[in-house]
């Protein structure tokens, strides 16, 4: 094998981990925002209300951004045979650090209003579950927006 498949290889390799991360990402924003989405079509006190639009809204931002990371891999690897490897190399970096500092001042800002959400009385057994739900999810979350950030910092 030449040192130039094993140059492609790798960079692909380092595309498929920060897809799969994405992937992986947008999995728990989907639950997140499908049982944001549930439980806004209750009615809802108006604290209770905000709180989920908050937290649906954090959701559609962060799948957005992802969504973008995911399309400068795609442009990325489309132009992999002309670019340098340690060019292609910075850029994926560049692009996975920017996605992951956006993320995690969106994940950062949908935490403060998971937790108000968490702490307020006199909710039903549904949502009381859904609340259970979106903790796990917001622990999945968390865990892939650190894997994608430790990911990025190996490729600098």
């Amino acid at each position: 094998m030449s040192k130039t498949n094993d140059i492609t290889t790798e960079l692909e390799k380092e595309c498929l981990s920060i897809r799969n991360i994405g992937h992986d990402i947008n999995n728990a924003l989907a639950g997140i925002l499908g049982y944001s989405e549930l439980l806004l079509e209750d009615e809802r006190e108006d604290k209770a209300h905000y709180y989920l639009t908050t937290i649906r809204e954090k959701s559609k931002a962060m799948m957005l951004l992802m969504k973008v990371l995911s399309a400068h891999v795609r442009d990325l690897q489309s132009k992999g045979d002309v670019l340098d490897p340690s060019e292609f190399k910075s850029m994926l970096m560049q692009y996975s650090m920017k996605s992951s500092a956006q993320l995690k001042r969106l994940l950062d800002d949908t935490d403060a209003s998971v937790n108000a959400f968490k702490a307020m009385d006199h909710l039903d057994e549904r949502t009381l579950r859904f609340q259970q739900r979106f903790l796990e999810l917001m622990a999945k979350l968390h865990a892939q927006c650190k894997l994608l950030h430790d990911e990025s910092l190996k490729r600098s």
